[in-house]
């Protein structure tokens, strides 16, 4: 057990960042209009799972306040939520359109957890606006998800297109195509006729760089031209850092402007994949040691991929499980994934073995879970014997880097005893429920203080000690 519990001080190093802080995209995307001024597209994404899940309340939201500032004076300002349901299972992501003239600015945006007011993400972006001269000039590119035609109201749509930006400029497996949006100017002040657009997919390695694909295309000129690309996800471009660049030529191939945008790719069906894969320790698992795996890094995945290790298990390819679990240990020791890999299974099955309830593996239990996405709590205090309350646990974290707190604790609880779920928690990201106390104490309703709707005491009793527990410690 002492061994057991060595290994275990090393998950310390795994927290996650994706509680530290609601996770969001935000970015400024630039478009010139006809009148000589700027339209600035501030593009916010925020990752839902980040948000506080309160369990009294049927939505999760996030309140966005936007100050764009010149010097000291504020130019233009703007508050509004984004709000959902809890079953949406999607990310929040708004586009604010802002008009103004050539100059400097500065873009704040705060981000507010609808269900912690304290819980709040301030991102602040400079942007240079140039006067517009004569010059063919292009628009930023922006690298798009999903894009569907919408002559509506939909104040996000453009020119017939909503058109959703690329979250983090990550680009997955899951996306079919690789598309983009740019508008290109001017073009009708150089040009008598025709001209040419060329744009390359550049993949960029530590020893090399790659162009995998290279387009022309012929556009009429004129004043503002919009440009929509889409090409297919090749399954064979491998994972890494990839350049898109879009160039205005003459027919000379002389450039006349040019722009690029970096982008990740993650393609774990790639050759390049398969081949290092298949010399790598995730070639000699078992389909179901593979799976155990897989399982077992669930409290370590960020919210971006939860979904796709989630599907992968069900219903993945065995190569497409390989990547994903080769790639996981990769990033934490490239040079020997497989150490890490080995130590961590080592901890994963230990907790496997001391949660287990006959219903899953023990660390897909709620305590197995905490235990190995946030480490071994400083104090466990279990009650097994109250007579108003089922049996129950308290995990203390003095320390709690995960968030940045102080004081962390988990209310775990057996009501149906068969297994103990998580009940309530004060770490942000966390469940936190204000009528926990009612929900332990359910079997005495005669001691609540309050109604059962907005209600959130329990009378003091013999014997009860939750309440006094979790305010001591």
């Amino acid at each position: 057990m002492k061994h057991i519990l060595v290994v275990i001080a090393f998950l310390y190093a795994f927290s996650i960042t994706a509680q530290d802080q609601i996770q969001a995209d935000v970015r400024l995307f630039t478009f010139d209009l006809l009148d000589g001024t700027h339209l600035v597209e501030v593009y916010v994404c925020v990752i839902s799972a980040s948000l506080l899940n309160i369990d009294n309340q049927d939505n999760i939201s996030v309140d966005v306040k936007l100050i764009v500032r010149s010097g000291a004076s504020i130019t233009s300002a703007d508050r509004y939520t984004l709000s959902q349901a809890k079953t949406a299972n999607k990310d929040f992501y708004h586009i604010q359109r802002v008009q103004l003239n050539p100059g400097t600015y500065e873009f704040e945006v705060e981000l507010t957890d609808g269900g912690d007011a304290e819980r709040k993400l301030t991102k602040k972006l400079n942007l240079k606006l140039d006067e517009k001269g004569d010059d063919v000039s292009i628009s930023s590119l922006q690298l798009l998800a999903n894009v569907e035609t919408d002559y509506g109201n939909n104040a996000m749509a453009k020119n017939g297109l909503l058109m959703e930006p690329l979250k983090f400029q990550y680009l997955s497996s899951n996306h079919k195509k690789f598309q983009a949006y740019a508008e290109v100017y001017n073009t009708d002040h150089q040009f008598d006729g025709d001209y040419i657009v060329k744009y390359d997919i550049i993949h960029e390695s530590s020893d090399r760089t790659d162009t995998l694909l290279t387009r022309y295309k012929r556009r009429k000129s004129c004043s503002i031209d919009p440009y929509l690309i889409s090409e297919v996800n090749d399954t064979n471009w491998a994972s890494g850092k990839y350049i898109f660049s879009f160039a205005v030529m003459d027919f000379e191939q002389n450039i006349m402007a040019v722009e690029r945008s970096t982008f990740v790719l993650s393609n774990p069906r790639s050759a390049e994949s398969e081949g290092t894969m298949s010399q790598s320790f995730v070639a000699r698992l078992s389909d179901e040691d593979l799976n155990y795996a897989l399982k077992a890094i669930a409290p370590k995945v960020n919210t971006l991929d939860i979904e796709r290790l989630n599907n992968l298990i069900s219903k993945g390819s065995r190569l497409s499980r390989e990547s994903f679990l080769y790639r996981f240990w990769s990033l934490y020791s490239p040079i020997n994934p497989e150490a890490m890999y080995l130590e961590y299974m080592e901890v994963a099955k230990a907790i496997d073995n001391m949660y287990y309830d006959g219903l899953g593996y023990g660390f897909e239990t709620d305590r197995g879970y905490i235990y190995l996405k946030y480490g071994r709590p400083d104090e466990q205090i279990s009650i097994e014997n109250e007579p108003t309350a089922p049996p129950y646990e308290i995990w203390v974290y003095a320390d709690f880097p995960s968030t940045r707190q102080n004081n962390v604790k988990f209310v775990f609880y057996n009501p149906a005893a068969t297994t103990y779920e998580l009940l309530h928690s004060n770490a942000r990201g966390e469940i936190n429920d204000p009528q926990w106390l009612m929900k332990l104490y359910r079997n005495s309703p005669q001691d609540f203080i309050g109604n059962t709707i907005d209600g959130r005491e329990v009378q003091d009793n013999w014997g009860r000690r939750a309440a006094e527990i979790f305010a001591e410690n």
